[in-house]
C-alpha cells in the first residue's frame, strides 16, 4: 500500500455492513481533515488482506461507496474519494450557514413512536377536498388525459424529475410564494412521506438535535429517527420566537408555517424573519413544509421562509395532497444547491424516479392551467364549507370552546375548556367511516398541553354539520359527568 493511501480503519468485531463502517470511516477522516478529495483509496485486495475480509465482500462495500458518491473509479488510476461526497455537500452547506452531522441513511430507531395517538392524527389535515358535484368531470379528464400519458413510452426520467414538470412547479412557487427558486432544485416526489423519509436520510441521525412546533403533526415520525427533540411552543401567529433563545444546539428546524396541525397557527413575517436570524446564528438548517398553503382566508400573503432566506439554508417541501385524490399524489422539494448531487443519488438508489405516467400527467394539467383552476374552484368551495362550520360552532354555548376563524388550510382549530377530556371528545364526534376531527393532546410534548379539536371542513356540509352537532352532544355529556362527580 503507498504511504498516500486512504486506508479504512474499522472495527473489525463490529456488527455493522462493511459498506457502513466504510462510509463512517470516510465521514471521521473527512470531518477531521485526514484525507481530502481526489485522495487515492487502498486497493480491494489490500483492504481484504489487512481487515480479514473476503474481497467480495469488500468490493462490494466499494461498489455501494461508489452509487452513493463516496469513493469515484479512475480507470486505469485506481479508486478515489469523491469530491461530491455526501459529507462534504453538507459541509458546503455548513459554511453557508449550515450545521450537519455525518451522513447515512438511517434505520428507524423506535417503532414505538408512532402509538394509537399518531394513528389517529397521521392524515388529518392532508386528506382530498371532497367534491358534490364537478368531481365526475374531473375524473374524466383524468381518465382521458391518464390514457393518453400511458400510450407514451415509459422511459425512466430525470431523478428529479421531468424538466418541463419541474419548470411549471418553479414558475408557479416564484409566483404563488414568492420564491426566486430554479427548476435546476425542484425535485418532483412520489408523496410527502417520501420528502419526510429523505429529509431523514440525509440529514437526521439518533444524535441530530432537532427543534419543532409543540404541539405538532410532526413529533410523531421525527420520533422514530432521533431523541433529541427540541420543542417549541405555539400561539396563534406560530412558534413564539423569544423561546428560541433557549435553545443552542439545534442542527435541524421543522416548521410548518402556512396552516400548523394541530393549530392552525400561520407564522407571521416577523417571526419568519426571526426564524431566520436564530437559524444563522446558530448555523441551523430549516426545512420548511408548506402544505395547504394554496389555500388561504387572509388578503395577506405572506412569503414563503425559502422566500426570505438569503443564505441557502432552507429546504422546501410542497404537497398537493389536498387537491387530488389519493391515487394522484404528488409532492416537490426545492433544495439548496450544495446538496442537489446527493439527493440526486439518494433518489435515483431509492426508486430511480418518480412515475413518469403521474410526472407526465401533471405536466398537462400545469400546461392546461387545469391545476390553478382547480385550486380556484376548491378555494371556493372551502369558503362556503369553513363559513358553515363557524356558524355550527357559534350555536355552542359560550365558555365551553374558543376559537379564532382559520386563516388558512382545510381544518378549524377549536380549543376546550381544560376540564374537557379532547380524546373521548374526539370519539364522539367520528364514525367507523368518517373522522372529521382529530384532538389536539396527542401531538404535544411540552407538559400541561391544551385540549382541543381540529376539525376539518374539507368534508360536505353535511358531515360537517353532523360533527358539530356531535361535538355539542359530547361537550354536554361531559359536563354532566364533571357535575355528578362534583357532588
Amino acid at each position: 500500500m503507498g504511504e498516500d493511501e486512504f486506508f479504512f480503519n474499522i472495527d473489525k468485531d463490529s456488527n455493522e455492513s462493511v459498506s457502513t463502517r466504510f462510509r463512517d470511516a470516510i465521514a471521521r477522516a473527512l470531518n477531521n481533515n485526514q484525507i481530502k478529495p481526489g485522495d487515492r483509496v487502498a486497493s480491494i485486495r489490500v483492504c481484504s488482506h489487512r481487515l480479514d475480509l473476503s474481497q467480495s465482500a469488500v468490493r462490494k462495500a466499494f461498489d455501494q461507496l461508489i452509487a452513493e458518491g463516496w469513493l469515484e473509479v479512475r480507470h486505469g488510476s485506481g479508486t478515489f474519494i469523491s469530491s461530491s461526497s455526501p459529507i462534504l455537500a453538507r459541509q458546503s452547506i455548513e459554511h453557508a450557514g449550515g450545521h450537519l452531522e455525518t451522513q447515512g441513511v438511517r434505520k428507524i430507531k423506535d417503532a414505538t413512536a408512532f402509538g394509537a395517538a399518531s394513528e389517529l392524527s397521521c392524515r388529518f389535515g392532508y386528506e382530498p377536498i371532497s367534491e358534490p358535484c364537478g368531481g365526475a368531470r374531473f375524473e374524466q379528464a383524468i381518465e382521458l388525459w391518464t390514457s393518453d400519458c400511458r400510450s407514451q413510452p415509459a422511459a425512466l426520467s430525470d431523478p428529479a424529475g421531468l424538466p418541463e414538470l419541474r419548470e411549471y412547479i418553479a414558475t408557479w412557487l416564484n409566483q404563488s410564494r414568492a420564491m426566486k427558486c430554479s427548476a435546476n432544485n425542484v425535485f418532483v416526489m412520489n408523496n410527502l412521506q417520501e420528502c419526510r423519509s429523505f429529509i431523514a436520510r440525509l440529514l437526521i441521525d439518533e444524535h441530530t438535535a432537532v427543534m419543532l412546533e409543540d404541539p405538532g403533526m410532526n413529533r410523531f415520525w421525527l420520533q422514530a429517527y432521533t431523541s433529541q427533540l427540541r420543542p417549541v411552543p405555539l400561539d396563534d401567529s406560530g412558534i413564539i420566537t423569544e423561546e428560541l433563545a433557549r435553545i443552542n444546539d439545534a442542527h435541524l428546524a421543522y416548521i410548518s408555517p402556512s396552516c400548523q396541525i394541530p393549530t392552525g397557527a400561520v407564522l407571521s413575517r416577523t417571526r419568519r424573519e426571526k426564524l431566520l436570524q436564530w437559524a444563522q446564528a446558530h448555523k441551523t438548517i430549516i426545512v420548511e413544509e408548506d402544505t395547504n398553503c394554496e389555500f388561504s382566508f387572509d388578503s395577506r400573503i405572506i412569503p414563503s421562509i425559502h422566500a426570505l432566506d438569503d443564505s441557502a439554508r432552507t429546504f422546501y417541501i410542497g404537497a398537493a395532497e389536498s387537491i387530488f385524490p389519493e391515487q394522484m399524489h404528488f409532492a416537490f422539494m426545492v433544495l439548496p444547491e450544495a446538496v442537489r448531487a446527493p439527493f440526486t443519488r439518494l433518489k435515483s438508489l431509492a426508486n430511480r424516479c418518480t412515475s413518469p405516467i403521474l410526472q407526465r400527467l401533471m405536466l398537462r394539467m400545469f400546461e392546461t392551467q387545469y391545476v390553478q383552476e382547480r385550486i380556484r374552484k376548491l378555494q371556493r368551495l372551502l369558503e362556503v364549507r369553513r363559513a358553515t362550520l363557524l356558524q355550527e360552532l357559534d350555536k355552542i354555548p359560550p365558555g365551553n370552546v374558543i376559537y379564532s376563524p382559520a386563516k388558512g388550510g382545510t381544518f378549524q382549530s377549536v380549543w376546550l375548556s381544560s376540564h374537557i377530556d379532547d380524546l373521548a371528545a374526539y370519539e364522539h364526534c367520528s364514525t367507523p367511516d368518517l373522522a372529521p376531527a382529530s384532538p389536539a393532546s396527542p401531538y404535544y410534548l411540552l407538559p400541561a398541553g391544551r385540549p382541543g379539536l381540529s376539525i376539518s371542513f374539507a368534508q360536505p356540509v353535511e358531515s360537517i354539520a353532523a360533527c358539530a352537532d356531535r361535538l355539542r352532544a359530547a361537550l354536554l355529556a361531559q359536563q354532566h359527568t364533571n357535575s355528578g362527580s362534583r357532588r
